[in-house]
């Protein structure tokens, strides 16, 4: 879309003015030369943007486990563990050994269990989740719950994760008791995915 942009900029905007005060030959030598230049640094911008966190590969292997002592015996190149449950040091020993970590969150219920638990309001705290004891949809409009979710990011980067998993990003399909729209899930999701962008962390929905 820059790129695009950067180029109607030129055509619209420069190009009639130089051809005005310049003759047609500079507006054409104009738009023949500097709009490509403008288009291709577009680009570029665009790449380095994309680049800047870890993007897995239809190739990787992935170890999937949320509890209990990780097993190393894997041919995993990824593993997705919690956030909250493992240390810094257990993702350094992962990373030591050239694998890839990902860090599972909620990002759309709260979790009684969670030392983050208490920072959660009770009007942003909805109905509790099927066969899960202790968990509730959250209001994912909240500012106050964004905030949280920025805090679980800025963990998520302090401990060297490569990207994280946000789970529960489905509130507006359930009996959620807030009201939830999917206009406001996809607002949110859009949210999260800046703000773990923003911290160079890669980003996954589960059961978006």
């Amino acid at each position: 879309i820059p790129s695009v942009a950067y180029g109607f900029f030129a055509l619209v905007v420069f190009a009639p003015f130089l051809q005005e005060y310049g003759g047609k030959s500079i507006a054409l030598l104009f738009w023949i030369i500097i709009t490509p230049i403008l288009i291709i640094f577009s680009l570029i911008i665009n790449e380095t943007l994309i680049s800047n966190y870890y993007h897995p590969t239809l190739k990787d292997v992935w170890q999937y486990q949320l509890t209990e002592d990780l097993n190393l015996s894997t041919n995993a190149t990824i593993y997705d563990i919690d956030l909250f449950e493992t240390s810094k040091e257990k993702i350094n020993q992962l990373h030591q050994k050239g694998l890839k970590v990902i860090c599972y969150f909620s990002a759309g219920s709260s979790e009684n269990w969670r030392s983050d638990f208490n920072k959660f309001k009770s009007e942003e705290i909805g109905k509790s989740l099927d066969g899960w004891e202790g968990e509730n949809w959250i209001d994912i409009r909240s500012n106050n719950v964004r905030e949280i979710m920025k805090a679980r990011l800025d963990i998520a980067k302090e401990k060297e994760c490569d990207g994280v998993e946000a789970d529960n990003v489905d509130g507006y399909s359930n009996d959620n008791g807030l009201n939830l729209t999917s206009k406001d899930q996809l607002e949110y999701n859009r949210f999260l995915a800046k703000e773990a962008h923003l911290r160079g962390l890669s980003i996954g929905l589960k059961n978006d």
